[in-house]
């Protein structure tokens, strides 16, 4: 609706003579009015509480159309509605302070941003993922991975399903290994459904004939997914810090 739309429907419903609210004749209410307020004439309101009306009808035109150019309507009210004519300036009233409160209470509230929430639960979750890791349950730490999740194992081509994701993890879990990570940020995307951690690891394995035992570290990328309320991990990679030629003697 534009401007001049908006402020013919107002001036429609605020048509001299009628009260837009209970509809009966203006020369009533005034009478009424008069009596409550003996002594005082409609002539007695001020040009003050003239513009203070014609100020809030701007007020209700930018309401409804959501845009501050309200005050191009301004010349015409001020010649459909002058300050003797006080029985319009009533309706006005009458009109303008239910209306407000009605859009007020109706208007609809603002998101609520969980971002941060969302990001402190993920980081909650990847640190229940490591002490499971940690304490080689290969099946809890399968437990964190989405049903469509991915794994991008270093030096291994993608495990694209649940069987290749979990011979990945039997191959690294056991009772000579020790591995954990911690992370570094979280975030999560306005849309609340997806986030996403970075972080390092360690990882430690002996050599169970007595040999030197084997020492990594390095960083970890993870996305995750929130679906039914929950969040799971739908893509997961990780590699080493130590030089190629180190992994390769090794």
């Amino acid at each position: 609706m534009s401007v001049a739309e908006c402020s013919d429907s107002i001036n429609t419903v605020l048509r001299p003579g009628r009260d837009p609210i209970t509809g009966r004749g203006l020369s009533t209410i005034g009478r009424d009015w008069q009596q409550q307020r003996t002594g005082r004439r409609w002539e007695s309101c001020s040009r003050q509480r003239f513009r203070a009306l014609v100020d809030g009808k701007d007020r209700l035109i930018t309401l409804l159309l959501g845009r501050s150019d309200a005050a191009e309507t301004r010349t015409n009210w001020s010649k459909d509605f002058q300050p003797e004519n006080m029985q319009t300036q009533t309706a006005l009233l009458s009109f303008l302070i239910p209306f407000s409160v009605l859009t007020t209470c109706c208007r609809p509230s603002a998101p609520i941003d969980s971002r941060a929430a969302d990001a402190a639960e993920i980081q909650r979750l990847d640190e229940q993922w490591s002490a499971t890791a940690a304490k080689n349950d290969l099946a809890g730490t399968l437990a964190f991975y989405a049903d469509d999740a991915v794994l991008l194992p270093p030096n291994a081509p993608i495990a694209t399903d649940h069987k290749s994701i979990r011979q990945s993890w039997a191959a690294l879990l056991g009772p000579n290994t020790a591995v954990s990570w911690k992370v570094s940020k979280a975030e999560v995307a306005s849309s609340g459904e997806l986030g996403y951690l970075y972080g390092t690891y360690e990882l430690s394995i002996k050599d169970p004939r007595g040999g030197t035992p084997v020492h990594d570290t390095g960083k970890l990328v993870e996305i995750w997914k929130k679906a039914d309320g929950k969040w799971k991990c739908i893509v997961d990679t990780y590699n080493s810090d130590l030089p190629a030629s180190s992994q390769a003697n090794k």
